[in-house]
C-alpha cells in the first residue's frame, strides 16, 4: 500500500513536471508570430523605402548600372516620367532612355557603390 501511495506521488510530481515543460512548448508559436510579422511586413518595407531614397538621388554625371547590366552615365533624370538618359559611349556619345526602377547599382562620384537592388512586388 506505501508504496502504491508512493508510486502515484511520483506519477503526479513526474506530471506537473512535464506540464511546466509543455508550457514553454506551448508559448513559442505566440514568440514566433510576432518576430515573423516583422520580417515578413516591417522589414520590406523599410528596405523598399531606402531603395525609393536611393533612386531618388540618383544625379547627373553618376554612373550606374542597369538591371540589364548596362553601365552608363546618368546625362539627365525626369523625376515626374520616372525616366533618365545614360550615355552608354563616350567616344560616340549613343544615349539611351530608361526607367529609374532599372537602375540597381549607382556609382557616386567619390568612388563608392550604392545598392539599390530591385524591389520585389
Amino acid at each position: 500500500m506505501l508504496l502504491a501511495i508512493a508510486t502515484s506521488i511520483a506519477a503526479i510530481l513526474a506530471q506537473a513536471d512535464a506540464d511546466a515543460g509543455n508550457w514553454w512548448i506551448q508559448m513559442v508559436p505566440f514568440l514566433a508570430i510576432p518576430i515573423l510579422a516583422y520580417y515578413m511586413l516591417i522589414v520590406p518595407e523599410r528596405q523598399r523605402k531606402e531603395r525609393l531614397e536611393k533612386l531618388h538621388a540618383v544625379k547627373e554625371k553618376d554612373h550606374v548600372v542597369t538591371s540589364s547590366g548596362i553601365h552608363g552615365v546618368v546625362t539627365q533624370v525626369n523625376r515626374e516620367q520616372g525616366r533618365a538618359t545614360l550615355r552608354i559611349d563616350e567616344s560616340t556619345g549613343t544615349k539611351i532612355r530608361i526607367e529609374l526602377a532599372a537602375i540597381t547599382r549607382v556609382v557616386t562620384d567619390d568612388g563608392k557603390t550604392v545598392e539599390a537592388k530591385k524591389e520585389s512586388k
